[in-house]
């Protein structure tokens, strides 16, 4: 945020932010680009130093799951289960850390909180989540396929992104889609999606 929004002098070395070589290779050898905000243009304009004119905002235009069923809380009752669910690759970026501390804090204070994690990792990972978060109600899913993911979706009660920086998430929109509610970081490109 501070190197692209705050300094004056633009960024000029793109892997400082994207370390994944077919991303990189992706925007650089595009004929056109589209995104999902306009934190993802200015990302990749000031990041990227690709041309504006090769980018078209296109925002959320997804199908809409929610109205295939109705949810119900009662969030005075502490023993009735919270079921959330959190998707993405298990990079420190994504902030899982963040969630996993604040559902040790809820559930401290007596909640019934699970988290079904949806992404890809390796066993190291995953066994590091475990120990460390032992005392929580945790399953590590590993990649799901779409389906899989829908009925993830229609089973959680809440859908949790705690991303550090963030151009676009389309888990968020994907989630939405399924009416699900979500709690998210207010970073660039996810408040332009969620408020």
């Amino acid at each position: 945020y501070e190197d692209v929004y705050q300094n004056d002098e633009k960024v000029t070395v793109p892997h400082d932010f994207i370390t994944n070589n077919c991303e990189y290779d992706s925007y650089m050898y595009a004929d056109h680009i589209i995104s999902g905000t306009q934190c993802g243009v200015d990302f990749l304009v000031n990041t990227m130093g690709i041309l504006a004119k090769k980018i078209s905002i296109v925002h959320n235009g997804t199908d809409d799951y929610a109205k295939e069923f109705k949810r119900t809380y009662d969030i005075a009752d502490k023993s009735s289960a919270i079921q959330c669910v959190f998707v993405a690759n298990l990079y420190k970026s994504k902030g899982l850390d963040f969630i996993l501390d604040a559902l040790r804090i809820v559930s401290k204070k007596g909640y019934n909180v699970s988290l079904k994690i949806v992404g890809y990792t390796t066993p190291f990972i995953t066994s590091k989540i475990k120990d460390k978060y032992s005392d929580l109600n945790i399953q590590v899913l590993g990649v799901q396929s779409f389906d899989k993911l829908a009925n993830l979706y229609r089973q959680s009660d809440i859908g949790l992104i705690a991303s550090l920086q963030e151009q676009w998430r389309f888990v968020g929109v994907e989630m939405a889609m399924f009416g699900l509610p979500i709690v998210t970081t207010a970073v660039d490109g996810l408040d332009e999606i969620f408020t």
